[in-house]
């Protein structure tokens, strides 16, 4: 993506989730498993390849009779210069410093690997613009083996908890000195004291630890590595019986000692079954075919993926990348009534995919935004279609009416962005927010406009009510922002937050008005409830931000604090306003509200004294930051739940999407080893980069610090509370009746009436 308009006030980002206090379920991370070693069909353009996995850091390929590494190092610049949400370091601008090592067995037999134990997952790879490139149902397996790579030798790659190993299986009597292995690519290779094989590259060491030897009957042998040449090495056995098979097995083999290959989820969502969506991007494995140092930007090497987790978290179901030869990211995802999966985001891929239906089948500016409609299997593009203009144009958010059309918003800095005739705005600025709606099956604009003034302007969330009306949010420093007559806030201070609501033809605004006080306000998040409140996240630094009274927070506690807002049907007022945060920085990122109007909040913080639940999962602040989850009220006077995820590094909570059964689903980043996974998750082990992604299950549905409260009334005159009133009339058929109510709005795990008999 040439364009990611956007940062609020702070660049850095907000932190990772786990778990919760009445049940914690599911954190697991998004980072492809050391275990799963993936077929090449053609999705890798060398050709060469037969199988790739990630490991420690690092991609690793392997062919015939070799192996390689592609160790990749991304450097992110800080962009602070406009407005919105960076969720992303600019990836388009960052250049990839990369290293390429590969591993040839010398004088070895021509031999093919072969996977080993099929695993169920499954990969989709739908990249350019010509469907005979893609790539559907490519197989996993749980490791790679070269059988008879030496006469009478089988080598096993395979991974565990600690990271991908090797084992050469050599058979009785077959000669050990046949084996070599030649490095290219590396500027130095030594052995250390320790007995471990060190290669030197560019961007930092890799470590292969001792072999740990035996032979049959569990009898060890003291083997080692043995240099014969300068980027040759061999192994070495003292005390071998020849007549005994012999096992040369590596402790933990390749740990890269300098990496920051990223995964970046950036949304969630959930199906009725509970099966979890993750949309992001990611840098894309490569293997040029010259060994040694590299250099690429990174907008050649970004793809948006889709990733679909199991209801338990514990396993991947299906990975599904989308992408072209430039940059691709993927911003937010949505399913569809029928399971179809919506994906939205930013490209700069000239040959991204785009199906015949799409509304633009080419791309027009530096960058534009894309939309793609996939089968609930991942298989599938639907519908595929740019969406932009001459400038930089991105998806930040998308929301699905219940017809399956599809609304989105996002920046845009293009003066011939495709609005429609009769739209709410017509006229660009510097930079616009804008809203669009789409027909998928149809393949058709239902409308587009322009939201902003002559200054900047940035759609960061969408939401669509059951009668169609769309709900964009965002942040403009537009003095002639257009707001409307009577709304809530009609005046603008420095940077505010702003809500619009389009009328169903999106032709006109049922309201527009800014929320914010005197200094910069940024809404991140936006959701809305069954009647058509409007809630809002963000970042606040003004010290009179619209607060209510009996709020949960009505004063600024430090720095900058998060807030949350809800706004009434008409935009006239709030219903409630309240910061949120501690002493020093906190961000809220996403958003999500219930059936009842409970608002899920996750973000990231540097306040020690954020505000928790007594139940919280984590009470203390871990590393310098952490994600948070918390659960408000309806009225936005009670905290039910609330909890710091995080480990010894940083996390960030990028977003939440809560289902019926109130689980709240988050996902972020985090840079902490340590980070708390459950037993059952897919990815126990971190992956040595930047930062992993991470998703976290929380079950709130009984969070709350308000016991329910139970009313009797009955005939004649009977008056009574309490979860055991007292005895009623012994007379037949009267009538006793109760009201349950929970200010949480949760109905009853379980209300027992038991009704005793006068006889």
């Amino acid at each position: 993506m040439n364009t990611m308009p956007g940062s609020g006030p702070d660049a850095r980002q907000p932190s990772s989730p786990v778990g919760a206090g009445p049940n914690v379920a599911l954190p697991t991370k998004t980072q492809e498993s050391s275990l799963s070693f993936v077929e090449n069909e053609g999705q890798i353009s060398n050709d060469e390849i037969r199988f790739v996995a990630s490991a420690g850091g690092m991609e690793v390929g392997f062919g015939d009779r070799f192996f390689e590494l592609s160790l990749i190092q991304t450097s992110y610049p800080v962009n602070d210069s406009n407005l919105g949400r960076l969720k992303i370091r600019a990836p388009e601008l960052a250049p990839i410093h990369g290293v390429l090592v590969r591993v040839q067995f010398e004088s070895a037999n021509v031999v093919e690997p072969v996977g080993a134990r099929e695993l169920s997952v499954r990969n989709h790879y739908l990249f350019g613009n010509d469907p005979a490139s893609w790539h559907t149902n490519v197989r996993s397996f749980a490791g790679v083996t070269y059988p008879a790579l030496y006469d009478g030798v089988d080598l096993r790659f395979y991974g565990t908890s600690r990271g991908l190993k090797y084992e050469f299986s050599i058979a009785p009597h077959a000669d050990l000195a046949k084996i070599e292995l030649s490095y290219a690519g590396i500027d130095g290779l030594q052995i250390d004291g320790e007995g471990a094989l060190v290669l030197q590259t560019a961007l930092g060491k890799i470590r292969d630890e001792p072999p740990f030897s035996f032979q049959e009957g569990g009898h060890e042998v003291d083997c080692r590595f043995e240099q014969r040449a300068r980027f040759v090495v061999g192994f070495r056995c003292l005390g071998r019986d020849p007549s005994l098979s012999l096992t040369i097995d590596p402790l933990t083999w390749a740990t890269f000692l300098g990496g920051s290959q990223e995964e970046q989820p950036l949304s969630v969502g959930a199906d009725p079954y509970g099966n979890v969506y993750v949309v992001g991007y990611t840098v894309s494995p490569d293997f040029p075919v010259s060994p040694g140092a590299f250099d690429v930007q990174l907008n050649g090497s970004l793809d948006a993926f889709l990733v679909k987790l199991d209801s338990t978290g514990s396993a991947r179901l299906y990975g599904t990348y989308i992408g072209g030869s430039g940059g691709d990211a993927a911003w937010d995802v949505a399913l569809d009534s029928a399971g179809n999966i919506i994906v939205v985001g930013g490209t700069n891929s000239a040959d991204f995919p785009t199906t015949t239906n799409g509304i633009q089948r080419g791309l027009n500016g530096s960058g534009d935004a894309f939309i793609v409609k996939l089968s609930p299997s991942g298989t599938s593009l639907l519908f595929g279609s740019y969406l932009g203009g001459n400038g930089g144009d991105d998806a930040r958010s998308v929301a699905i009416d219940d017809s399956g059309r599809v609304y989105v918003t996002g920046p845009t800095t293009s003066t011939d962005f495709p609005v429609t005739a009769g739209a709410w705005s017509t006229v660009s600025g510097f930079q616009d927010a804008y809203a669009a709606k789409v027909d998928p099956t149809a393949g058709s604009l239902v409308y587009a406009s322009y939201i902003g003034g002559g200054a900047g302007d940035f759609g960061g969330s969408i939401a669509v009510d059951a009668q169609g009306s769309a709900y964009v949010a965002g942040e403009t420093s537009s003095s002639d922002f257009n707001v409307t007559v009577g709304a809530f806030d009609t005046t603008l201070n420095q940077t505010e937050g702003f809500v619009v609501k389009l009328d169903p033809s999106g032709t006109t605004a049922e309201y527009s008005t800014f929320i914010g006080g005197d200094s910069d306000d940024f809404i991140l998040a936006l959701d809305i409830d069954a009647v058509g409140n409007a809630y809002v996240v963000g970042q606040t630094h003004s010290t009179n931000f619209p607060t209510t009274a009996g709020a949960l927070n009505v004063t600024l506690n430090g720095g900058d604090d998060a807030f949350v807002a809800k706004l009434d049907p008409y935009g006239k007022s709030l219903r409630y306003g309240t910061y949120l945060g501690g002493s020093n920085l906190d961000i809220a990122h996403g958003l999500s509200v219930d059936s009842v109007g409970n608002a899920y909040v996750t973000g990231d913080t540097l306040s020690s004294d954020f505000r928790m639940s007594s139940d919280a999962f984590d009470a203390e602040l871990n590393g310098t930051s952490d994600a948070f989850i918390v659960k408000l009220d309806r009225t936005g006077s009670r905290l039910d739940y609330g909890t710091y995820l995080g480990g010894n590094g940083d996390e960030d909570g990028y977003e939440v999407s809560v289902d019926s059964a109130r689980s709240a689903y988050v996902v972020g980043a985090t840079s902490s080893p340590d980070f708390p996974v459950t037993p059952n998750a897919f990815s126990r082990q971190y992956g040595m980069g930047a930062s992993d992604g991470i998703v976290v299950k929380l079950d709130l549905w009984g969070a709350t610090n308000t016991p329910p409260a139970l009313s009797w009334t009955g005939e004649p005159n009977y008056v009574a509370d309490g979860l055991n009133p007292e005895n009623g009339s012994t007379a037949t058929f009267f009538v006793y009746r109760v009201t349950y109510s929970d200010s949480d709005g949760d109905p009853p795990a379980k209300l027992q009436l038991l009704i005793e008999s006068p006889l």
